[in-house]
């Protein structure tokens, strides 16, 4: 993938410097897991027409100040208090 300015794209960790970096890889990853058999086994399960929806992990809404959630087009979680 390019940018438009025609540089390559980079996924935001590839663009950390100095202090960034170690507080990434020190304090911002909390765990790196192999979902590749889970992988196969939702792919699997889609290619047979079954549904999936107990496979998957669950969802949990990010909050977001209304303001934000608005400007970028985000869909607003019902308040669960």
């Amino acid at each position: 993938m390019r940018e438009e300015s025609g540089r390559p794209f980079l996924p935001p960790p590839a663009r950390l410097s100095g202090d960034a970096v170690t507080r990434y890889l020190d304090q911002w990853i909390l765990a790196i897991d192999d979902l590749t058999d889970r992988a196969h086994g939702i792919h699997q399960a889609l290619r047979q027409g079954r549904d999936v929806t107990d496979m998957l992990p669950a969802e949990t809404p990010y909050p977001l100040p209304l303001e934000l959630a608005q400007a970028i087009g985000a869909t607003i979680a019902p308040d669960l208090s």
